[in-house]
């Protein structure tokens, strides 16, 4: 997978999770946990865009596209994004 791929599937995931979060019905007095959770996984959506966009502009054969360990650090914050989504 590419890191461009890898930046995009995550910044969906978490506004995808940033939207659900819009169904979760709490008690009284503890929807500041609701917002709290939103603004973050928002917050990390704009981020992970931002870098798709930076990884987008780039050449095809710039380090940062063809680096394992950039590719590898996308992938793992990917599969944590798709497991707090799921979890």
């Amino acid at each position: 997978m590419s890191a461009q791929f890898l930046a995009w599937y995550t910044c969906i995931v978490l506004g995808l999770g940033c939207v659900l979060a819009t169904a979760v019905s709490l008690a009284p007095g503890d929807e500041w946990v609701v917002i709290l959770l939103m603004g973050v996984k928002g917050a990390g959506a704009v981020l992970f865009a931002g870098i798709a966009t930076v990884l987008n502009r780039m050449p095809q054969d710039h380090w940062s596209n063809r680096s394992v360990a950039v590719r590898g650090a996308l992938l793992s914050v990917a599969v944590i994004a798709t497991l707090f989504l799921v979890g």
